[in-house]
């Protein structure tokens, strides 16, 4: 079961590599990939 600040979209993303090196970004509580072009909403920013 997902946690519930993943439901409602808050998830706690972690930076993690492939074995060749390549980057990209995954919730450490429910495992969802992010794309990386979402920015944190309380980052603040336009």
């Amino acid at each position: 079961m997902k946690a519930l600040t993943c439901v409602v979209g808050w998830h706690k993303w972690v930076r993690r590599s492939t074995p060749d090196g390549t980057r990209y970004l995954r919730c450490s509580r429910c495992g969802k990939d992010g794309d990386g072009n979402r920015p944190h909403p309380l980052a603040g920013g336009a």
